[in-house]
């Protein structure tokens, strides 16, 4: 479930599911979130939307330490907004000015 011994630890000190929802789709592994996680997520977000939007937050944040967090929540996102009520888009509409830096800086290296 999860690579990262850290996200392992903050998730087990949080017992927070939504924390830990998040960071099941957001992991080191090679693959993207699968669709059954992003939908649960979108399922989910009405209840821990505060938990789940800070816990996307502190993936794109952390960019530079794991690029592949970074880009798995940039997809998450992308889930949330178009598959959830309108209501809910202020919630994402908070990270516009880390995914507008991140936009920004991104500078490509093979």
């Amino acid at each position: 479930m999860f690579n990262d011994w850290k996200d392992k630890f903050r998730v087990a000190t949080q017992g927070n599911e939504f924390v830990a929802k998040v960071a099941d789709a957001t992991s080191e592994e090679p693959w993207g979130p699968t669709g059954p996680q992003m939908e649960e997520l979108s399922n989910i977000f009405c209840e821990g939307r505060v938990e789940i939007v800070q816990e996307l937050q502190n993936r794109l944040e952390n960019r530079k330490s794991s690029w592949r967090k970074c880009y798995k929540s940039l997809l998450v996102i992308d889930h949330l907004l178009r598959n959830m009520p309108d209501m809910f888009i202020d919630d994402i509409r908070m990270m516009a000015p880390i995914i507008q830096n991140i936009s920004s800086s991104f500078h490509y290296t093979d």
